[in-house]
């Protein structure tokens, strides 16, 4: 090995140059530290691309051929020309590890319940009391196979996290929050690359997308209320106000609420509506009052080390 760098070329003699919709040439730039390089033996580095290795700026392409030359008057410095293109015929055996993630999208249908009609507004009966209907759905499922030598070890702590950050799939822009990890699994292969004896895994997972994302909405109805009088801060010597661990708050909850009374006077024996302070909404509130929460019950992660590409 000689190469002790290589660099994407920019400027006047380095920027790519798009051939086609799916052919491209990139120009590097690769610095050796021996003198008595030759062009096989910079093409042959593991720092220089090779044919039938992905394209390094686009992953549906594939690199049909490498040159390299020794820039005039030195002995240390190459210009190396790549050339990539979709529609491989460079007749180049491609190792399973270098090929591209497989990424096919499907249609999943499934049955969930809502509150709230088609215009966005609550679904009540005739009484007026607020009520769950069936609905429908269908959301996007990405199943992903990519060939790798071993599973990661991140990936055996990715079931059931959601996306931090925007991913880029299948030439989308995923919103953060809107995709779920699912169904990690791999399978041992066997097979021969230029006559040699291989051995990997075939690593399979989903990535299922929610637009509406993962939080999790209920209802905010209760057959108690909370009197905001009672609830009475924990102060210490000098009486500046502190902060308590959840046991002490419960406990200073409980104490605070009061059971919700109906026309009688009697405890309501339905959970009834309340607004955002947990007070209990008045006889003739209206359908604009009534308060859904929501909730964040999945953890997220980056996806940025998922071998998507």
């Amino acid at each position: 090995m000689s190469l002790v760098s290589i660099d994407l070329a920019f400027g006047d003699s380095g920027t790519f140059e798009p051939l086609g919709k799916a052919e491209y040439t990139r120009r590097y730039i690769a610095h050796s530290n021996n003198p008595f390089d030759n062009p096989l033996s910079v093409a042959r580095d593991r720092l220089c691309p090779k044919p039938g290795q992905p394209d390094p700026l686009d992953p549906r392409a594939w690199i049909a051929s490498v040159q390299a030359e020794r820039r005039d008057q030195t002995a240390l410095v190459w210009d190396i020309t790549v050339n990539s293109s979709t529609e491989s015929d460079s007749g180049e055996e491609i190792h399973p590890l270098a090929l591209p993630a497989r990424i096919t999208p499907a249609s999943e249908q499934y049955l969930t319940t809502t509150r709230r009609n088609a215009r966005g507004e609550w679904i009540r009966n005739a009484a007026g009391t607020v009520i769950p209907l069936e609905k429908e759905e269908s959301r996007w499922v990405f199943s992903v196979e990519k060939n790798v030598l071993s599973i990661p070890a991140f990936l055996m702590e990715m079931n059931n996290k959601i996306n931090s950050g925007v991913v880029f799939l299948k030439g989308l822009l995923v919103p953060r929050h809107t995709l779920m990890v699912k169904g990690i699994r791999g399978e041992e292969q066997k097979t021969r690359f230029q006559g040699q004896k291989i051995q990997y895994l075939t690593l399979f997972f989903q990535l299922h997308y929610n637009r509406e994302g993962y939080k999790q909405f209920f209802p905010n109805v209760d057959l108690v209320e909370l009197v905001p009088e009672k609830l009475i801060p924990q102060r210490n010597a000098q009486g500046r106000i502190v902060r308590v661990n959840q046991a002490v708050q419960y406990r200073q909850l409980l104490k605070a609420r009061t059971p919700i009374l109906d026309a009688e006077g009697q405890p309501v024996t339905e959970p009834w509506p309340l607004d955002r302070q947990g007070r209990a909404l008045p006889r003739d509130y209206s359908p604009d009052q009534l308060v859904e929460l929501e909730e964040d019950v999945y953890e997220e992660t980056s996806f940025d080390l998922l071998p998507l590409r």
